[in-house]
């Protein structure tokens, strides 16, 4: 058969992904949420127990370390220079993700995100 066919390990391994990604990403069905909890995982993870806790996490869904640090970092980077440019302060980022544990509003502020004008109003015709 061919790869992804019934029987083929390759189908049986993308599906175990595809599980994990929907147990990572509960309750949400999301690729941009699944790699929100991932990050979110990967952090604390390493604050409370260390590598041997990343280790776990990323081994029981099947995430990568390294791409995670990754994430991560520039996320931070890109807060600090927004600091720097007087643009963020610590007042303004508490405020900003005062809803960040409900994920209906996560998963709306993603989607406005990802289909920006989605809603635009134009201006009206003035008639004569």
């Amino acid at each position: 058969k061919g790869l992804g066919g019934r029987g083929s390990s390759f189908g049986y391994l993308s599906g175990l992904l595809k599980a994990k990604k929907r147990d990572l990403a509960q309750p949400i069905v999301s690729d941009h949420f699944a790699l929100l909890m991932a990050a979110q995982k990967y952090e604390e993870a390493k604050r409370d127990g260390g590598e041997a806790a990343v280790r776990r996490i990323c081994e029981q869904f099947s995430l990568n370390a390294r791409a995670l640090q990754n994430i991560v970092e520039v996320r931070d980077k890109m807060k600090n220079e927004l600091k720097q440019q007087k643009l963020l302060s610590d007042d303004l980022i508490s405020f900003a993700n005062r809803n960040s544990g409900d994920p209906a509003i996560v998963l709306a502020v993603v989607a406005a995100g990802v289909y920006p004008n989605l809603a635009v109003k134009r201006a009206s015709k003035k008639k004569d």
